[in-house]
């Protein structure tokens, strides 16, 4: 099986929802196992939420709407998630990269690789690798981050890049204080 910390190995989309799987559900960095069902199950939910809301929204016959989405094949199985998160596949629909951002939190053009980059995409990337470098901070010093949270939120005007420098800098910092305070 591919390593999650190869890149190249699995392609940028599985290492991309690997990362946010990850993230979201607080897996060890180097995970192997990730929950396709929840995900799978969590954007097909969505997706019909949004169906629905669409008939709602146009004076539809929601019930039977409801019943007729909720009997149709869901926008996600385990399978095809799994599949997605190995580097098996690798070309989902524009709905699928929509849901799966949704789910995740961010946009679906965090799934584009870096040859496709614009802005929006850096911006989506820059906002993974915040979350990144939160979680790394709590797993160093839990308390802080509600405070680098906060102090974050205040500065929405600070670009992302530099937020994530902050983090990194505040990391690397508190790494010299351990290796400092190590007898050796």
């Amino acid at each position: 099986m591919p390593s999650t910390h190869d890149p190249e190995a699995i392609g940028p989309l599985a290492a991309k929802l690997r990362r946010l799987a990850i993230l979201k559900f607080n897996l060890d960095d180097d995970a192997e196992t990730f929950p396709a069902t929840k995900i799978a199950d969590a954007c097909s939910r969505l997706y019909e939420e949004d169906r629905i809301s669409t008939i709602r929204a146009h004076g539809g016959d929601v019930e039977a709407a409801t019943q007729e989405i909720r009997s149709q094949k869901p926008l996600l199985n385990r399978s095809y998630v799994s599949d997605l998160l190995h580097g098996k596949r690798d070309n989902p629909t524009k709905d699928v990269l929509d849901y799966l951002g949704r789910f995740f939190g961010v946009s679906p053009a965090y799934f584009f690789n870096e040859a496709e980059a614009t802005p929006e995409t850096k911006a989506a990337a820059d906002e993974v690798e915040v979350l990144n470098a939160l979680r790394a901070l709590k797993r160093e010093k839990p308390g802080s981050v509600p405070l680098l949270t906060a102090v974050m939120r205040g500065a929405s005007d600070v670009p992302q890049e530099s937020l994530v420098g902050m983090l990194h800098m505040q990391l690397a910092a508190m790494e010299q204080v351990k290796e400092r305070k190590a007898p050796g």
